[in-house]
């Protein structure tokens, strides 16, 4: 489900007002946060199953591999090993393949492997909650709790990686969901969507037409579109992000920030601690 589809925002206006319900009539604490998250908990496996039911079958998996190693802790290493090979084997498999076929003239046959939406995502966020539990930073939480985290709808597809623990406090308690929440959430989403559909899609279309055509292009509009690439990708990507995180500040849950205006940077250090935040 496209995020900046007219599908997703009804999607994201039934959410928003069945927690504002629950948020404003709900008065018992205790049943408000469970309420309230077993709604979202509904709304990750409804946007997940939207796009394939496989996806959502692959997260449960990946989930209860992510319980089960933090809470057994002699297993810790075992869980994130098989976080990284699943991770390999759904993005990289059929790459390997290739590459192997092309350096030693064979003919092994590339898998029909589908892509899980969110699968970096959500194994970059596991690993995280696994050394963090082993490092005593984060308790260990039931399996429903995890589940959620790995699948949050808002941040699966494009990110920012959240820290679990950062994640689990939020959730264990009322979030004041209203007019204000929505306001400024909006407004994230706005921008962001911004920065996408207007900045990063109209240089996408540069970008298309002197890559595609780079022998029928002079040195100087190769070069343009070289720096239009960069401003491309950034556009892009901190877009998605600010998105999601305006989509979660409307029912209630921070997220991280996730770009600093990298290209602003003195080195390449800065521009590293600066980009892509979370994953660093």
């Amino acid at each position: 489900m496209n995020i900046v589809s007219l599908k997703f925002f009804v999607f994201l206006i039934v959410i928003y007002l069945l927690l504002y319900l629950v948020c404003k009539f709900v008065k018992n604490d205790k049943k408000s946060i469970l309420l309230s998250n077993i709604i979202i908990l509904i709304a990750n496996c409804f946007f997940i199953g939207y796009v394939d039911y496989r996806f959502l079958i692959i997260l449960l998996i990946i989930s209860l591999i992510t319980w089960c190693s933090a809470k057994i802790k002699k297993y810790n290493k075992i869980g994130i090993i098989l976080c990284i090979l699943s991770l390999a084997f759904f993005k990289y498999f059929n790459f390997f393949i290739e590459s192997f076929n092309s350096v030693f003239k064979t003919d092994i046959g590339i898998m029909n492997i589908i892509l899980p939406i969110g699968i970096s995502f959500y194994v970059f966020s596991a690993i995280s909650y696994i050394v963090d539990v082993r490092r005593n930073k984060v308790e260990v939480h039931n399996f429903f709790d995890v589940f959620m985290y790995l699948s949050y709808f808002a941040k699966i597809i494009s990110g920012p990686i959240q820290r679990s623990k950062s994640f689990f406090e939020q959730i264990s308690k009322k979030r004041m969901i209203g007019v204000n929440t929505f306001s400024d959430g909006i407004q994230i989403f706005m921008f962001g969507m911004f920065k996408k559909m207007v900045l990063a899609d109209r240089l996408a279309v540069f970008v298309d037409q002197v890559y595609n055509h780079v022998n029928s292009f002079g040195s100087f509009t190769v070069l343009l579109s070289v720096l239009a690439y960069s401003l491309q990708i950034y556009f892009d990507f901190s877009g998605y992000s600010d998105m999601a995180i305006g989509i979660s500040k409307m029912i209630g849950i921070e997220l991280p920030k996730n770009f600093n205006l990298p290209y602003l940077s003195h080195n390449v250090t800065e521009l590293w601690k600066r980009w892509h935040i979370t994953l660093s």
